[in-house]
C-alpha cells in the first residue's frame, strides 16, 4: 500500500511539472504576444510623433519660402521671387491641415491652433504686400520695414519650436518605454524559458523513474507467481509420482509375480525414477 502511495505521488508530481511546464509556455506566449501589440501600438504613435515633426518643419519652411519670394518681389520686382511666394502659400496650408489630423491633446490642440492663427496672419501680411507693390512699391516697403512681420515670424517659430519640442519629448519618452518593455519582456521571456525546461525535465525524469519503478515491480510479480507455480507444480507432480514408484516397488518385491508382469514393473519403476530426476534437477532447483 506505502508503495502504491510512493507511485501515485511520484506520478502526481511529475504530470504536475509537465502541467506547469505547460502553463509557463503558454504564459511566456501570451506575453510575448502582448508585447508585440504593445510594440505595434508603439510604432503607430512613433508613426504619428513623426509625422507631426515633419509637418511643423514642413509648415514653417512654407512660411519662410513664401516670405522669402515676397520679400525678393518687393525689393526687385522680378516675378521669379513672386512664383516662390506662390508656391509657398499652399504649402504652407496643406502642412497645417496636416498637423490638425496629427495632433493630439489638449495642450496641442492649443499650440496648433495659436500657430494657425499666426500663419493666417502672416500669410495676410504677405499677400497684402505683394498686392500693394503693383500700385505702391514704396508704401509696401514700408510695411516690411516697420517689423511687425518679423515679430509674426518669430512668434510662429517660437509655437512651431514649441509643438517640436513636445513631440520629440514624447518620441524619446515612447523609445524609452519600448526599451525598458523589451528588455522586462527578454527577462520574463528567459526566466518562464528557464521554469519551462526546469519543470519539463523533473516531469520526464520522475515519469521515467516511475516507468522503472512499475516495471521492476512487474518483474518481481511475474518471478514470484513464477517461483509459486513451480512450488505448487513440484508438489503437486511429485506427490503422485512417488506414489507410482512406490507401488513398482511393491510389485516388483511380490514374489509370486509374473516375469512379464515384473518386467512391466520394473520400467514403471526405472521411467518414474527418472522423471522424479529429471523434474528435481531441471525444474525444482529453479523454485
Amino acid at each position: 500500500m506505502l508503495l502504491r502511495i510512493h507511485r501515485l505521488g511520484a506520478a502526481g508530481v511529475g504530470a504536475s511539472a509537465l502541467l506547469a511546464a505547460l502553463l509557463l509556455t503558454l504564459a511566456s506566449a501570451a506575453t510575448l504576444a502582448l508585447n508585440v501589440a504593445n510594440l505595434a501600438d508603439s510604432r503607430t504613435e512613433v508613426a504619428r510623433l513623426t509625422g507631426v515633426l515633419r509637418a511643423t518643419s514642413d509648415t514653417l519652411e512654407s512660411v519662410r519660402a513664401a516670405e522669402t519670394g515676397q520679400r525678393g518681389y518687393l525689393l526687385t520686382g522680378q516675378e521669379r521671387y513672386l512664383a516662390t511666394y506662390k508656391r509657398g502659400l499652399p504649402r504652407a496650408r496643406s502642412n497645417l491641415y496636416l498637423l490638425d489630423d496629427l495632433v493630439r491633446g489638449a495642450d496641442g490642440r492649443v499650440l496648433v491652433e495659436k500657430l494657425h492663427k499666426l500663419i493666417d496672419s502672416k500669410l495676410v501680411e504677405l499677400s497684402q504686400t505683394v498686392m500693394m507693390a503693383d500700385d505702391n512699391g514704396t508704401e509696401a516697403l514700408r510695411i516690411v520695414r516697420n517689423g511687425s512681420g518679423q515679430i509674426l515670424m518669430e512668434e510662429i517659430e517660437a509655437v512651431a519650436r514649441a509643438i517640436t519640442e513636445r513631440s520629440t519629448a514624447a518620441l524619446n519618452g515612447l523609445w524609452a518605454a519600448d526599451g525598458a518593455q523589451i528588455k522586462a519582456a527578454t527577462i520574463i521571456a528567459a526566466l518562464t524559458g528557464a521554469l519551462a525546461l526546469g519543470c519539463t525535465l523533473l516531469g520526464v525524469f520522475l515519469l521515467a523513474r516511475l516507468r522503472e519503478q512499475v516495471a521492476r515491480e512487474r518483474a518481481e510479480q511475474a518471478s514470484a507467481a513464477k517461483t509459486e507455480f513451480l512450488a505448487s507444480m513440484s508438489h503437486e507432480i511429485r506427490t503422485p509420482l512417488n506414489g507410482v514408484i512406490g507401488y513398482a516397488d511393491l510389485l516388483c518385491e511380490e514374489p509370486n509375480l509374473a516375469p512379464r508382469a515384473r518386467q512391466h514393473a520394473e520400467r514403471i519403476r526405472t521411467a518414474g525414477a527418472a522423471l522424479l530426476d529429471v523434474w528435481s534437477r531441471h525444474l525444482v532447483e529453479r523454485v
